[in-house]
């Protein structure tokens, strides 16, 4: 067993930007940074290492050749070609089997790859692994049936969070600068604050979802992962097919912000109000003060507004009926995957509540108008305060231990509004047990503003780190 920490990297070429800055002034090559995230998958993953890594793309190396020899020529295709970046393996990208984290599709292998994939790879990335999720991403305890439980690089005795806790740990281990995963009610930002790295959860709709798994439509999201603010502003640029900033960290900072700050009472269950997630909260909070932000207490939204399992349910059998219909895959629909058992125990749990409720399109309709209440109180609390975002932390006890479910978890205000947020860490709590990150919330569709205001608390929260850590 690795011990903690072993697999950490913040070394120069652990973020996307570090990497972008390196290959344009050549230092490494693509070759050099897919060789150097073989090799970590060789030294740290595996049965007895982080566990994360489903299956190796067939020949990396060869498309990192050809994106050298773009380079060579001056033909590159912008700052991202040569740059290796890791898919969440609900997400579908040709020539690697796409499992779902289930050995029932552990031989699937799409003819080609997911909308979002084809752009990162339009942009001239090299995909490097498809990486391990709670099976179909209906859990987040960080496991799945085909490999078993993900570690966390900070101890391997914790849990790293789920759904996408394989996208985490790929970018906190330094596999790769980049991860994509997928988020409907917290699995970015989840194993994000758990790992320590960032996290985008785009304004719904914004990204395509063609070819990955789908839990529930009017939530789901593709997003990215990365090491920092700065890399996921990148990604995003190519995920929406949009030329690439080529340096977006030597922007200048935003200044004159304001947010407002929800600083308890925001779990769903498991609240640890005195605890050190909290406790490194208001450290930060202090010191963004203390650098001109003007920071306010703003109540959080009522929690029958936060509660839509039922629409959750409602739209999985029609969502994965939709998936499984184009053919040409092991299982034919819903019943048909409910029936094979082909998932974890808490996977399966998940798909059991979705086949036990009965279309009731009054109790659905319901929740779609609480969505709305909140998305037009969200859009009111932020404009009439004048607020860049709103602050608090997505996850409120830090890592448990293997095999216990993440207690501690608010991230609900995102997916049910449909408006984007950030997951920027904060360091490690002061018990030394791990890592955590606040979340920042903003306007629907303003998500490039949000991430401005991101690199801003992200400048605050990395100053802290390296005074109390």
């Amino acid at each position: 067993m690795l011990e903690p920490g072993a697999a950490l990297d913040d070394g120069p070429l652990s973020s996307l930007e570090g990497c972008v800055a390196a290959l344009a002034d050549g230092r490494v090559t693509s070759q050099d940074l897919v060789r150097r995230g073989l090799d970590r998958i060789e030294r740290f993953d595996g049965p007895d290492g982080l566990n994360a890594v489903i299956a190796v793309a067939p020949d990396p190396l060869a498309e990192a050749r050809a994106a050298d020899e773009r380079r060579a020529r001056g033909q590159a295709r912008g700052p991202l070609d040569g740059v290796p970046f890791t898919v969440k393996d609900c997400i579908e990208a040709r020539g690697m089997p796409t499992t779902h984290g289930s050995r029932l599709f552990e031989h699937w292998v799409p003819s080609q790859d997911a909308p979002v994939v084809a752009r990162l790879r339009e942009a001239g990335m090299v995909a490097l692994a498809k990486v391990s999720l709670d099976d179909f991403a209906a859990a987040c305890w960080g496991e799945s049936s085909i490999l078993g439980p993900m570690r966390n690089p900070y101890d391997p005795a914790r849990t790293v969070g789920g759904s996408s806790g394989g996208a985490a740990v790929t970018v906190a281990a330094g596999y790769a600068p980049l991860s994509l995963g997928t988020d409907t009610g917290g699995s970015l930002r989840i194993p994000a604050a758990l790992c320590g790295v960032a996290t985008l959860r785009p304004s719904t709709g914004v990204l395509p979802l063609d070819g990955v798994f789908p839990r529930s439509p009017s939530q789901d999201t593709v997003g990215p992962m990365a090491s920092s603010v700065a890399g996921l502003a990148m990604a995003f640029d190519a995920l929406r097919d949009l030329p690439v900033r080529s340096a977006p960290s030597s922007a200048p900072v935003p200044t004159g912000l304001r947010l407002g700050i929800v600083e308890g009472g925001l779990a769903i269950w498991g609240d640890d109000p005195e605890g050190p997630v909290l406790r490194r909260f208001r450290e930060l909070v202090d010191a963004l003060r203390a650098s001109g932000v003007d920071v306010g207490q703003v109540p959080a939204p009522p929690r029958e507004l936060l509660d839509a399992s039922v629409a959750i349910n409602a739209e999985a059998r029609q969502a994965v009926d939709a998936y499984l219909a184009r053919g040409g895959m092991p299982t034919r629909d819903f019943d048909d995957l409910l029936a094979s058992g082909a998932m974890t125990e808490n996977a399966l749990l998940t798909f059991t509540r979705h086949a036990a409720v009965e279309p009731d399109e009054a109790a659905t309709a319901q929740v779609y108008e609480r969505r709305r209440e909140l998305r037009d109180a969200t859009h009111a609390l932020l404009l009439d305060q004048r607020l860049d975002a709103v602050m608090y932390p997505s996850v409120q006890r830090v890592p448990t231990w293997l095999g216990q479910e993440q207690a501690g978890v608010f991230t609900r205000w995102s997916e049910h509004t449909g408006f984007p947020a950030v997951a920027v860490p904060m360091g490690m709590v002061d018990t030394g047990e791990g890592p955590c990150s606040t979340e920042l919330l903003g306007l629907g569709g303003d998500d490039d503003r949000l991430l401005d205001v991101a690199r801003a608390v992200e400048a605050v929260a990395q100053t802290l780190s390296r005074t109390t850590r």
